[in-house]
Formats: C-alpha cells, structure tokens, sequence
C-alpha cells in the first residue's frame, strides 16, 4: 500500500509527464504557448518593464530526465518568465499564500534555476 507521499509524488510525477489527464488538441502546443510567451516579453522589453535577457542554452537531450507528450516542449525557466531571483517568502507562513493570481516557486523548488524539485512544491 502507498503511503500518502508515494501518492503525492506519483501524482505530481504523472503530472510533471503530462500522464495525468488526457492531452487535448484544441489546448493548444508547448510551443504555441511559448510563442504567446516570447512575444509577450518582447512587449515588455520595448515597453521598458523588463530588461532584454541573454538567450539560454538550448536543452539537451540528457537534461530531460523524462519523456513528455508530444504537445508539449521543453524551456528553461528563464524563458518563460520575466523574473528569476531569490528573494524572501511571504510572512505569516503557509496563511500567506494565495490561491488565485500570480504563483511563485520557492527558492528550494528550483535546482540550478533550470530544473524543478517537485518534491517541495506547496500546494
């Protein structure tokens, strides 16, 4: 019998593999979803709200620990947001965090700013 975090972990895996729900075509691409991304930051580069980054390497297939739908696509974090830092958690503990609006990862969610640990993601 699993034990309550094999479950979590097995659940958070599937979901991290995109084997948790049924992959739909009208959803869309990894890589549409990327371009909406890119052309949305080139926005905000020319706008003056956020600073032009350097490219990142492109990921190799010994970075992927996993196989993923073909929908989808792999990018570094750096890629798809405008922000990459550490910084400080809220105050107030686990009452802090929100349910709705912009989410973050902890500094200990992310490994080398470019792979995630999943398993001390907060829920």
């Amino acid at each position: 019998m699993m034990t309550p975090e094999q479950l979590r972990a097995s659940v958070l895996q599937f979901a991290m593999e995109g084997k948790l729900v049924e992959q739909r075509p009208e959803e869309g691409t990894g890589e549409e979803l990327y371009q909406e991304i890119q052309t949305e930051k080139a926005k905000l580069v020319k706008e003056g709200k956020i600073k032009k980054q350097k490219p990142l390497p492109e990921i190799t297939d010994d970075e992927k620990p996993f196989d993923i739908p073909e929908s989808w696509s792999w990018v570094r974090l750096g890629e798809i947001s405008s922000t990459v830092t550490k910084g400080t958690t809220p105050r107030g503990g686990n009452a802090s965090y929100s349910t709705s609006g912009i989410g973050f990862l902890r500094a200990e969610n992310i490994a080398g700013l470019d792979s995630l640990n999943i398993t001390k993601i907060k829920l």
